[in-house]
C-alpha cells in the first residue's frame, strides 16, 4: 500500500509515497465516499510530496475525476489541498482537476508545496 489515511475532525489527510498505482487512488476515493464521516467533511488534503510516480492511464484518470464529480453533488463545498512538489505528479493532478471542472465540479482545488499552508487554506473560510 502506497498511502496512509488519517481522518481528522473536519476532513481527511492522505499521505502517499513511492509508486502509486491507480488502484490505490481509486481505493482512497471509494473509502472516503462510503465512510459516513465524509458527509461532514469540508476538506481533503492530498499529500503527495513523497510520490515517486503515479501509475495511471488517461482513462483511469478520467474515471477518478468522474467519481469526484458525482460526489461533488452531495459534498458541494469540499476543498481539496494538493501538496505536491514533483512536476510530473502536478501535471497529472492538474489534468484530473481540469477534467472535473469540464464536468462541472464545484470543488475548490489548490496546489501547495508546504503542508502548513495547505492546512491554513482548508481551515480558512474563503
Amino acid at each position: 500500500m502506497s498511502f496512509k489515511t488519517t481522518w481528522e475532525t473536519n476532513g481527511i489527510l492522505w499521505e502517499f509515497e513511492g509508486i502509486v498505482p491507480f488502484s490505490d487512488l481509486r481505493k482512497v476515493n471509494v473509502e472516503f465516499y462510503e465512510d459516513p464521516r465524509s458527509d461532514h467533511a469540508y476538506y481533503q488534503i492530498f499529500d503527495g510530496r513523497n510520490i515517486d510516480r503515479l501509475l495511471l492511464t488517461d482513462s483511469e484518470l478520467t474515471e477518478l475525476a468522474v467519481l469526484d464529480v458525482g460526489a461533488s453533488a452531495s459534498l458541494p463545498d469540499l476543498k481539496i489541498a494538493m501538496v505536491i512538489t514533483d512536476k510530473n505528479v502536478i501535471a497529472l493532478a492538474q489534468k484530473h482537476i481540469d477534467i472535473g471542472l469540464q464536468l462541472n465540479s464545484n470543488w475548490d482545488f489548490k496546489f501547495f508545496a508546504d503542508i502548513k499552508e495547505a492546512r491554513a487554506w482548508v481551515t480558512s473560510n474563503n
